[in-house]
């Protein structure tokens, strides 16, 4: 089983799962072991997700691997030396509560600057509804007339592909942000590779840019 959030490795239950309100401790393994009489491991997804990609994916034959997913919130995971780092506890690689900005909103986690909280797909809807109630009409605010308060990622992402440059200017905003993490990530870690996944990568060709550009630019990489 596969969940967002971080996961005691003792117990195998979810720690305050900023996006789950109400599964805190809630006892995965043993609850689906009982009903479905079979042996249940539970993994973070965004671990899950960068082994997958290490054995089966772009991480394949590679030793050092770094894998973010970018959707609701923002996870990945770490491989180092051939082995996935899990930390003391299990909590190692909450890459999306990097603190990229200390002046930035509030993250669902109570830190603040996390990079969920600028770079996901929430994040960016939630800019999207700010920057429309600032700005004059453009191509997003007549999509999504009648709904501004629910905007989502899928729709700042078609706008941006149909020349909406208000939407545009937010996927660069939040890509940036990404980029920040990225760096740091780099300077930590010494990958051979970062790889970027997740829903909101769809529209990565909007963006690769100014992430590409940013990590090149302040990155240690040679």
């Amino acid at each position: 089983v596969a969940i967002a959030s971080p996961l005691d490795s003792k117990t195998g239950s979810p720690f305050n799962p900023p996006n789950l309100p109400g599964w805190n401790q809630f006892p995965l393994a043993s609850y689906w072991g009982e009903k479905l009489r079979l042996p249940v491991s539970v993994a973070n997804d965004g671990n899950a997700a960068a082994l997958g990609e290490y054995f089966f994916g772009v991480g394949r034959g590679l030793s050092d691997f770094l894998y973010i997913t970018v959707g609701t919130g923002i996870g990945g995971g770490v491989i180092s030396g051939g082995n996935l780092i899990t930390g003391a506890r299990g909590f190692a690689a909450e890459i999306g509560h990097m603190s990229v900005d200390p002046n930035g909103p509030i993250c669902q986690c109570g830190n603040i600057g996390c990079l969920e909280v600028l770079a996901s797909g929430t994040a960016i809807g939630r800019f999207a509804q700010d920057e429309m109630f600032l700005r004059k009409a453009s191509v997003l605010s007549q999509m999504v007339k009648g709904h501004e308060d629910s905007v989502t990622a899928v729709e700042v992402t078609e706008a941006a592909r149909r020349g909406d440059m208000l939407s545009l200017d937010i996927l660069r905003k939040a890509g940036l942000s990404l980029a920040q993490g990225i760096v740091s990530l780099v300077h930590i870690f010494n990958p051979q590779m970062v790889a970027v996944g997740g829903g909101v990568s769809a529209g990565w060709e909007l963006w690769s840019d100014v992430v590409e550009g940013y990590v090149f630019k302040r990155g240690m990489l040679s």
